[in-house]
């Protein structure tokens, strides 16, 4: 633990029957300031996690702490009013019978006495949420937006060592979710507090996130910054959870030279990837292949003496109009015209640059065909 740290999960485990556990002693730390996001499927243990940092589930291992103080371990607890953190519920969670101002100010009860006080941190954080004029509104006269602006004024009001958002958006039109997770963002950076945020939706751990801690089946499976995460995923896992993607299945040919391997897929096409240190260095090696929808382009349209590129053929079985992108749905072939299509593969323009029937050369970068060992 740091002088910086607002939180430390320190080898934390969870189990409900002594036998199956929903967190397998997880481990990181989120600074002062820093907005970290909790991504993962359902049932991978971000949502258990958040609860045991709130104090409304007690750990079985571990221990976790909150502004340089213990609030968990296997043998105490301190109690949720007692840790100093604020809570956005999926739900909101707002109380009906209470206005907007009440519902802000309720946390302040305990802890400021002065009534003018209270009053003014309120208006002003009121304000500042653009909810000025509806502080003697009642939730049920809101809309969702504002609802979930309301119950980020509650968790703030405190200044809490740490805010924690349970998957905040989900109740929220995707138009809605896409301002409002932009305003949490920005909010965020203005205000400078301390965010940990669970969700299963990529978009959002990706735009509003300065690191992404990816969850699967109560183990952390890669700790980094968005665009680090999608670059450069940890393996097979965290490439398909984070974006969009074709994988192949393959073997090594050639053991790695300065980053780069030499393989074969089960369909019969030779390529060349990236790959980590120390991955995939035997011949015949197993190896998962992954490139994204958007790091694959027409050969028409690279650079006239551009190098370092996997090319092969691809025969266009679909168009898909999605706005401003166009996915191109189709199959690989080997360079015999005659041969049958071998492999599916997709890639997305923003131009229409084929058309259904038509066979296209595609050229992928090396740096951008990823390499992960094979894990069955």
């Amino acid at each position: 633990m740091t002088a910086q740290s607002a939180l430390v999960i320190d080898t934390v485990k969870k189990t409900y029957d002594g036998r199956r556990f929903a967190l397998n002693g997880v481990s990181f730390e989120v600074h002062q300031g820093e907005f970290v996001s909790l991504l993962g499927p359902s049932g991978c243990g971000k949502t258990t996690l958040l609860r045991c940092i709130a104090g409304l589930e007690t750990v079985s291992g571990g221990t976790i702490s909150i502004g340089g103080r213990q609030a968990s371990s296997a043998k105490s607890s301190l109690q949720p009013h007692e840790r100093n953190v604020g809570m956005v519920f999926q739900s909101y969670a707002l109380w009906p019978h209470m206005t907007v101002f009440r519902n802000v100010e309720y946390p302040l009860l305990f802890i400021e006495r002065d009534g003018a006080k209270r009053e003014k941190k309120v208006s002003e954080l009121l304000s500042m949420l653009g909810l000025g004029g509806f502080a003697s509104a009642h939730p049920f006269e809101l809309s969702g937006g504002q609802q979930q602006r309301v119950a980020l004024a509650r968790a703030l009001i405190g200044d809490p060592a740490i805010v924690l958002f349970d998957e905040p958006l989900s109740n929220l039109d995707a138009a809605l979710r896409d301002s409002v997770k932009l305003l949490i963002r920005s909010l965020a950076r203005e205000m400078n507090f301390t965010s940990l945020y669970v969700t299963h939706d990529r978009s959002e751990a990706l735009v509003m996130s300065d690191r992404v801690v990816l969850m699967n089946e109560g183990d952390i499976v890669q700790i980094a910054e968005p665009l680090t995460m999608f670059e450069a995923p940890a393996g097979k896992f965290a490439g398909k959870f984070l974006g969009e993607a074709n994988f192949f299945r393959g073997r090594i040919l050639s053991p790695p030279s300065d980053g780069l391997v030499r393989l074969r897929t089960a369909e019969g096409l030779e390529l060349v990837g990236t790959t980590k240190p120390g991955t995939a260095s035997q011949n015949d090696a197993a190896v998962d292949v992954m490139i994204r929808f958007g790091h694959a382009t027409p050969a028409k349209h690279v650079g006239p003496g551009e190098e370092g590129l996997n090319r092969f053929q691809m025969r266009v079985k679909d168009v898909i109009f999605g706005g401003e992108l166009l996915q191109f749905v189709g199959d690989i072939v080997s360079d015999d015209a005659a041969a049958q299509p071998i492999a599916p593969f997709t890639f997305i323009s923003t131009q229409p640059v084929a058309k259904v029937g038509d066979t296209l050369e595609i050229a992928v970068p090396y740096a951008r065909t990823l390499v992960f060992e094979e894990v069955p």
